[in-house]
């Protein structure tokens, strides 16, 4: 079980979750239960590649660079390893948004409009705008990272200076702010069918869905998961997740997060390639309304390391 605070976002949640709200207690006494014998590795150890190279197989807990971005499942496909979940080029295309957004426009998926604040001089891609082209409010997002560590709400008109001042040590990906329900779909491989989960919406009490709201953090309430209801838009949103998780090429399980207007229009938002596991987060929500239990769930990642890769499958 590898697990460690290399990346910001699993640092932040080292340092800020509260108690419960890490994942990797939970997946150790899944595993336990299930007769498995697993072994905690920290990748800041000294012993990191050893423990690897002695592994029988590795179930990935890490999220943001260095674990979710392809990195650590290239150096694993070196040693020769098994290793739970996708592997190096979905997880580099869906930890960066940028490259995620050219990914789903180019392939006629719902995205909203976004722009650049840097390599202005680049030719731009379906929906993408020009920086001063998108109306107030925008989220303004780091291209790299997730659980929305970084992100902000911009009401301000928007211009070069004024949007990357706060940011000079980051890429920005500002996006067009949609007013909508935060809804999110568990994509997972059962018996090698792949099934799409009841899409659930995540309520809570704030103006967008930060890190503070996914910590559960004060004045916001813990989200509130509820099914999404209009069956039409239900069933739309399940067969985008499906596409999302194929077109980027994610193997096992994945979690795709939409805006839902009013009007029923739905627009991607990200996939996860490694989405937490706590009892309580919303990729666990998803896979309950599938009838798992967290001891399913947890066995079903772990089964997705004896599927093939779906970028190394030859097409015929």
């Amino acid at each position: 079980m590898v697990a460690g605070a290399v990346s910001e976002e699993d640092r932040f949640y080292a340092e800020r979750a509260p108690a419960g709200g890490v994942s990797l207690g939970d997946v150790m006494d899944s595993l336990e239960r299930q007769a498995f014998h697993p072994r905690h590795v920290d990748p800041a150890s000294d012993s990191f590649l050893d423990d690897l190279r002695a592994a029988d197989l590795v179930f990935i807990n890490m999220h943001g660079e260095y674990g979710e971005d392809g990195r650590l499942q290239g150096m694993l496909d070196y040693f020769g390893k098994l290793y739970t979940g996708s592997g190096v080029l979905a997880g580099a295309v869906a930890l960066n948004k940028v490259t995620f957004k050219r990914l789903m426009s180019g392939c006629a998926m719902p995205v909203p409009r976004y722009a650049l604040a840097d390599h202005c001089e680049l030719p731009w891609g379906v929906n993408q705008a020009r920086l001063d082209g998108l109306r107030p409010p925008v989220i303004a997002k780091p291209v790299s990272g997730g659980s929305s560590i970084g992100m902000r709400l911009l009401t301000a008109p928007l211009s070069l200076d004024t949007t990357v001042s706060a940011d000079e040590h980051r890429a920005l990906l500002l996006e067009e702010f949609i007013a909508g329900e935060t809804v999110t779909v568990a994509v997972l491989n059962l018996a090698g069918v792949l099934i799409a989960s009841p899409a659930v919406r995540v309520m809570f009490d704030s103006d967008f869905y930060d890190a503070d709201v996914k910590l559960g953090g004060s004045p916001a309430q813990p989200p509130t998961y509820l099914g999404l209801g209009a069956e039409a838009v239900e069933h739309a949103v399940r067969w985008t997740a499906t596409a999302v998780h194929q077109l980027v090429g994610c193997r096992g399980y994945s979690r795709v997060d939409f805006i839902v207007t009013d009007a029923g229009e739905h627009y991607v938002l990200e996939v996860n390639t490694i989405p937490g596991l706590t009892r309580g987060g919303n990729f666990v929500a998803c896979t309950k309304l599938l009838g798992l239990t967290y001891d399913e769930t947890v066995l079903c990642v772990l089964r997705s390391c004896l599927l093939p890769h779906p970028e190394l499958v030859s097409g015929r």
